[in-house]
């Protein structure tokens, strides 16, 4: 099983990249609309796999991919609609088989880092790609669909028929994480069109601060890593809006947030809930996401949205600190 699982996660990681490369945006509402059919398909995507399994919805979401990919001369806003509901649908497949193989080889601390590293690289590898020419879409669309027929081929490993997405629902520590969770989602997204080409090389700080995260969490606990995170992130992105230098430091608070954010969700809800709960809080987070990505378009907006970061930090500062995560060793 575990050399099965192993080749499945290769493959799932290259469609992984493939999609974030088909998703590279033109302009802030293509960046937008993504966010929107991104998180807006996670509950449709938990009961899609959960009826299907996940080797299937991984399959349908990368021919969803394939045909996004190939309506991106024709119409770029059309293209990021699409692709970012089958990355909705991926996504949430790709971490559960992830999170499984991880759990197969006894690395079970490693599911989180792995979770953020896998975003972190895959917005970097969206905002390089954000230059190439539409002619690329073509390739892309091939690339996609040949990786899906093959994840087709694989066996079909995972599939869970109860989501528990009632109990999900029921828990009201969540909604408090959606807000928070909403806030650090825009300024990981509105990255994307405002470092494209050779400026995402600013992006690489995020990849190493997932261990730095892992860190600062066992020295100083979630609250108060996540809560100064909160408030660098709004003093940097109001500094970016000025000096685009400054935004690497955005990408590696966001990222601090991001993280400290699922270390805690893993603290509230058992290891069976966690990619329902993840679901249901991007699912939740969608208004305050969305708006603040637009909102952040320009100077007003970030300081508006630095604001954010500080109520969201206090929120934060109310919360228990959990110690489950050093008596069970989450990270």
């Amino acid at each position: 099983m575990r050399q099965g699982l192993g080749a499945l996660v290769i493959m799932i990681l290259v469609g992984y990249l493939l999609i974030m490369v088909s998703a590279a945006p033109s302009n802030w509402e293509s960046m937008m609309l993504f966010t929107a059919f991104f998180l807006g398909t996670q509950i449709p995507a938990i009961l899609l796999s959960s009826r299907i399994g996940n080797r299937d919805a991984l399959a349908i979401s990368m021919a969803m991919a394939g045909i996004g990919a190939y309506l991106r001369q024709v119409n770029p806003y059309l293209n990021s609609a699409i692709i970012g509901a089958a990355m909705g649908i991926y996504f949430t497949s790709m971490v559960s088989v992830v999170g499984l193989a991880l759990g197969v080889m006894g690395k079970t601390r490693h599911v989180i880092p792995s979770y953020v590293f896998l975003l972190s690289t895959g917005l970097l590898v969206s905002s390089l790609a954000s230059n190439w020419g539409d002619e690329y879409g073509y390739m892309m669309a091939g690339g996609l669909l040949i990786t899906g027929l093959i994840i087709s081929l694989s066996p079909n490993i995972i599939k869970v028929h109860n989501i528990h997405l009632r109990q999900v629902a029921n828990n009201r520590d969540l909604l408090l994480v959606s807000i928070v969770m909403s806030v650090s989602w825009a300024y990981l997204m509105q990255l994307v069109p405002k470092l494209h080409g050779i400026d995402a090389v600013l992006m690489l700080p995020m990849i190493p601060a997932v261990i730095l995260t892992k860190y600062l969490i066992k020295l100083f606990g979630i609250r108060r890593v996540m809560a100064v995170s909160f408030i660098g992130l709004g003093a940097s992105g109001i500094y970016a809006s000025l000096n685009l230098g400054a935004a690497s430091i955005v990408g590696v608070f966001a990222v601090m947030v991001y993280m400290s954010i699922l270390v805690m969700l893993s603290t509230l809800i058992s290891p069976m809930l966690f990619t329902t709960s993840l679901a249901y809080i991007y699912e939740v987070s969608i208004p305050i996401s969305i708006l603040m990505e637009y909102a952040m378009i320009n100077i007003i907006g970030m300081i508006g949205a630095a604001g954010m970061s500080c109520i969201a930090a206090l929120v934060v500062l109310r919360m228990k600190e959990p110690s489950k995560v050093f008596e069970e060793k989450i990270i």
